[in-house]
């Protein structure tokens, strides 16, 4: 199941789809609410993954429903979000055998101050814009239907709490998303988590500047992470 970043659209997904054949898999792109092909949410507005996720868990039960025994989800950027916030709160998550994400949001947190310093915006205005997200007194001025949980965003501080295989791809020079916590995700949850570093790639772009690469790694990986028992073959 390939979900897309802010902003694209399920055709970011393509790229991954020959890598996925080669492994006998069947790919599902999908939209989710607000991404300008599915309906939008009632605010109009992305919940960071809070909200995106349902549309996701609603893929993985059609994908069940049409012959899949289990899933892997691709993400890009925000759709790394998305699929993290899936498989932690999805009842559907123990049928995901695997997570890909490429440049993906593992700390939103560390994303807005990242891009308030692109934007020079005060320090002071960045941590109001985080608080008028993460509060319900908030949504006059955004328009969010519920305050964001930056804090189930931040999947460094939460590392623990990644119980599904997950590999990521992410290059040094990302201009939107921070290579930084994506490492330490891995490093804090080394037994879970496999990080690989790109260069050159900046947002999203692995797969364009070093194809080879991203697919020898996603296959090999994946290869590995679907030979492995299923924890209810280990009990037998």
């Amino acid at each position: 199941v390939m979900v897309h970043g802010r902003g694209a659209r399920r055709n970011e997904g393509i790229r991954a789809v020959p890598t996925a054949r080669r492994l006998g898999m069947t790919s599902l792109l999908i939209s989710y609410r607000n991404d300008g092909d599915a309906p939008d949410a009632a605010d109009a507005r992305y919940g960071l993954g809070t909200t995106e996720w349902e549309d996701v868990e609603a893929a993985i039960r059609y994908a069940l429903d049409h012959g899949a025994r289990d899933v892997v989800l691709f993400g890009w950027s925000m759709g790394g979000a998305v699929v993290l916030q899936t498989v932690d709160r999805s009842t559907l998550a123990p049928r995901v055998r695997g997570v890909v994400l490429t440049g993906p949001v593992v700390d939103w947190v560390d994303v807005l101050r990242h891009q308030a310093r692109l934007n020079r915006i005060p320090e002071a205005v960045g941590l109001l814009g985080q608080w008028l997200l993460a509060n319900r007194a908030g949504r006059f001025i955004t328009g969010l239907a519920a305050p964001v949980d930056l804090k189930a965003l931040d999947w460094v501080a939460r590392a623990d709490h990644v119980r599904v295989p997950t590999l990521i791809l992410h290059s040094e020079d990302d201009e939107y998303v921070p290579v930084g916590p994506s490492q330490d995700l891995a490093e804090r949850n080394p037994d879970l988590v496999r990080f690989v570093r790109f260069h050159q790639a900046r947002h999203t772009r692995e797969q364009n500047v070093d194809p080879r690469k991203w697919d020898t790694t996603v296959r090999g990986w994946l290869r590995a992470v679907l030979s492995a028992p299923r924890p209810g073959d280990r009990r037998r």
